[in-house]
């Protein structure tokens, strides 16, 4: 009977484990993305604001599944070609993010926030681009809506995972997605 009750929970483990692989593996499946229509403070909050966990009970034993994939907006930003310079329109977006960010339902979370560039220029450059285009979302955002900077962490990602994957060039690869980190 013992060897029943421990397969059982080697085989628990197991599938737990098998379903953590899979949920990861879906993890950006779940971004929202905002093309050329500013999001709304609420839109943002409701894509950003984590799911809660469930707690399942398992004759016992508490099991505590993995954390449900990580929450993600891609928003498409204007910039100058070659330039990590927010343009009037983009900062237009950001309001609502930095506001969305302030909010009750955020305020206390961190958030990657990735940046994204065309095809246009060598990978190297599109990297540092990217990176320099983060940074001054960041800062923004620190600046004009007194968000923590602690909870904001800026990553470049160069030119991948294009949005337009038609078009490497697209203006909307130059994009930043903004990662709940849970």
């Amino acid at each position: 009977m013992k060897k029943f009750h421990s397969f059982n929970f080697v085989l628990m483990v197991f599938i737990s484990t098998v379903f953590s692989i899979i949920w990861h593996a879906e993890a950006f499946a779940g971004e929202v993305n905002f093309d050329d229509t500013p999001p709304s403070v609420d839109q943002v909050v409701q894509a950003l604001k984590p799911d809660p966990v469930p707690e399942m009970k398992l004759r016992g034993i508490n099991y505590n599944p993995a954390p449900p994939a990580p929450k993600m907006v891609s928003i498409t930003l204007e910039f100058e070609k070659n330039s990590a310079e927010l343009t009037p329109k983009t900062q237009k977006s950001l309001s609502m993010v930095g506001q969305a960010l302030r909010s009750d339902d955020l305020k206390q979370l961190s958030f990657t926030l990735e940046g994204y560039a065309d095809a246009s220029g060598t990978a190297e450059h599109n990297l540092a681009l990217s990176q320099k285009r983060a940074a001054s979302v960041k800062k923004f955002l620190v600046d004009n809506y007194n968000v923590n900077p602690e909870n904001l962490k800026a990553v470049g990602k160069g030119e991948q995972e294009f949005l337009d994957q038609n078009n490497p060039y697209s203006p909307k690869n130059r994009r930043v997605r903004i990662v709940t980190v849970q």
